[in-house]
């Protein structure tokens, strides 16, 4: 049904949960769903399965998550990731910590567009904000070496900078001066 997609269906397909994790999570996988031949519908699925997985606890929902975010890089589906842009911290705010690890590989990528690692920066230190002071020290001190490396895409280098001014600290004054 495409956009017409009641959300009472989202909701009921999320309370299935491990079994429609499990069967949602093998989507970034099926390269028929990635070729930009799919119908409207097809395409819609994936946008819906997003919306499950953000709504279900749990690690598999949340690495089926980061698998998504990778494969929406990779197939260049800049309309798929413009859905989401601004997102993702709220569809990982129910996720178990141990998400946050390959979530974090995600955005150390390079061989991914800076887009949906910018994207995963936020959902990183909304996770980090959730865990505590220290954690969140330890997300920023990421961030900044980040916006630090010359080697690094610059518009990503940008993202996280702009990060850093919503948590000022007097160590990272300096580098986004510079």
């Amino acid at each position: 049904d495409e956009d017409r997609v009641p959300r009472n269906l989202i909701d009921a397909c999320a309370r299935r949960g491990e079994a429609m994790a499990e069967r949602l999570s093998a989507l970034p996988d099926d390269d028929r769903y990635w070729s930009g031949t799919t119908t409207r519908g097809e395409w819609w699925l994936l946008l819906h399965a997003v919306m499950i997985l953000g709504l279900m606890p749990g690690e598999r929902a949340g690495r089926s998550l980061v698998d998504f975010m990778r494969r929406m890089a990779q197939a260049d589906d800049d309309n798929l990731q413009g859905w989401f842009a601004g997102y993702w911290p709220a569809l990982f705010l129910n996720k178990p910590q141990s998400v946050l690890s390959p979530l974090r590989a995600l955005c150390a990528e390079r061989g991914l567009d800076w887009y949906i690692r910018a994207n995963g920066l936020d959902a990183v230190v909304a996770g980090a904000l959730q865990q505590g002071s220290e954690h969140l020290e330890q997300a920023l001190a990421e961030l900044a070496a980040l916006a630090a490396d010359e080697e690094e895409d610059w518009d990503l280098r940008l993202s996280a900078g702009s990060i850093l001014l919503d948590f000022p600290r007097a160590q990272h004054r300096p580098l986004l001066e510079g």
